[in-house]
């Protein structure tokens, strides 16, 4: 070993220690080299294992009950039964020829049924350029624009009288839970309504048949406001279900009447007894 690595050795041994030094080089340059690693090398049958896998999973994801490509497929989904599966297919052909309500008719069945409370989102008086959000009680007039009773005390009523009207609201479906939930936000301008409208146009009692427990609606520091000028309207009806109705298709659209009975109706009917014909 010693004459091998020695300078001093036969010159006939050279070029085999200038190999030797070179493999060395090699193996610390691919050790030292980033994204140079043994696994990340052979990227070609790791490319074509890949695709293979893809076209897999798709292939799987087209079985019925297994979702499927263009929405939000859920992996490693349980086979459904035969029976489970004839359920699913007499859904699946009842709702294509089904009657749909149109996104702006679900968006006002959406505001009309919701618990009555939502987020305001206004302009801040406090920190300029910044919106303030805050939780606030409303009722849905006759054409589905949103009446509120607003304490002078208020930090978004400040920021109403101080920095200007422009506001939105966001309302959740009664019962909501999470993204599967739907969900409306309403864009515009928000304005007092004076005394002689609020009585004029019975705005009080459209806020208490709503709002039972309002007793503080008479109080002198509460004031009358209504979202006057709709800009936009944001419907998210749950996964892979949105859409931007205009503001006159919002406010020519019909609640659903249907709606009102869907809770009880369903709560009432085990979905477990359902079977195809």
């Amino acid at each position: 070993r010693r004459k091998f690595f020695s300078c001093r050795g036969s010159m006939s041994r050279f070029p085999l220690l200038l190999f030797a030094a070179s493999l060395l080089a090699a193996g610390d340059a691919l050790l030292l080299a980033p994204g140079r690693s043994v696994a990340a090398r052979p990227a070609a049958p790791r490319a074509l294992a890949t695709a293979a896998e893809k076209e897999g999973e798709e292939e799987g994801e087209d079985r019925l009950g297994a979702g499927g490509r263009g929405g939000h497929a859920v992996r490693n989904m349980p086979e459904l039964s035969e029976e489970e599966k004839a359920v699913q297919a007499a859904v699946m052909e009842h709702q294509r020829g089904a009657a749909r309500l149109t996104m702006a008719e679900d968006a006002r069945s959406l505001v009309a049924y919701s618990s009555g409370y939502a987020v305001l989102s206004t302009l801040s008086s406090q920190v300029d350029g910044y919106p303030n959000g805050a939780l606030v009680g409303f009722a849905p007039d006759a054409s589905g624009l949103p009446v509120f009773v607003f304490s002078a005390m208020s930090s978004h009523t400040k920021d109403l009288s101080k920095v200007g009207g422009q506001a939105a609201l966001t309302v959740t479906a009664k019962g909501f839970e999470g993204a599967a939930d739907g969900r409306v936000t309403l864009i515009g301008d928000v304005e007092r309504v004076g005394k002689e409208q609020v009585e004029k146009e019975g705005l009080k009692e459209l806020y208490r048949e709503r709002h039972p427990n309002a007793f503080w609606v008479d109080f002198g520091d509460f004031t009358f406001y209504r979202l006057a000028s709709l800009k936009a309207v944001n419907f998210v009806g749950g996964f892979a279900r949105a859409a931007a109705p205009s503001p006159d298709e919002y406010l020519s659209a019909e609640v659903d009447p249907i709606q009102a009975f869907a809770a009880p109706v369903f709560g009432h009917r085990d979905i477990a007894e359902i079977q195809p014909r």
